[in-house]
């Protein structure tokens, strides 16, 4: 054991030392959202036997960003038809919701996960149901959009930033 210490001093090393998208393995996508935040995400996903699959997004937001009514949005559209596949998203306090309030923001970084799944499925509970479309294998887009609402109403704010991004699906 002695033998295999400065081994395990070094890989341990190694592992705390990596940036977040090398210790996480398979990010190979990487975006920017000025002022917002910085995405790292796999480009090519399984879904494999168990017909879901959750793909997890890292990001790490601005130092800058408001901590009040500023959000941004990942969802998984097909690549030719309007049709959502999955999403996920990260919140500051929103003013305009009273939930939010006592919740606070959620944190500057960290792990936003997107379902999807090879059938149809249904995304939330009660009155917020919203349906998913089924994955099969092939191409889709990730839509990545941030922006901030209205303190009072809690509607969105006029400029808002949208990128698309590719995803192979298998």
């Amino acid at each position: 054991m002695k033998k295999n210490l400065p081994v395990l001093l070094a890989l341990t090393f190694l592992i705390s030392s990596s940036s977040p998208v090398q210790a996480a393995g398979g990010l190979d996508g990487f975006v920017v959202i000025p002022g917002f935040t910085e995405i790292s995400y796999p480009t090519k996903v399984t879904i494999g036997t168990s017909g879901c699959k959750t793909i997890k997004f890292s990001y790490v937001n601005d130092e800058d960003l408001v901590q009040e009514n500023s959000a941004f949005l990942i969802q998984i559209l097909h690549k030719t038809k309007k049709q959502s596949h999955g999403f996920g998203a990260w919140f500051s306090t929103l003013t305009a919701n009273p939930n939010s309030i006592e919740l606070g923001p959620m944190p500057r970084a960290g792990l936003i996960s997107v379902k999807i799944c090879k059938k149809k499925w249904t995304i939330g509970s009660g009155t917020s149901k919203a349906l998913a479309a089924a994955t099969p294998p092939g191409a889709y887009r990730i839509y990545f959009t941030a922006g901030y609402v209205d303190s009072i109403t809690g509607e969105p704010l006029e400029g808002k930033i949208e990128i698309f991004k590719d995803l192979k699906v298998s």
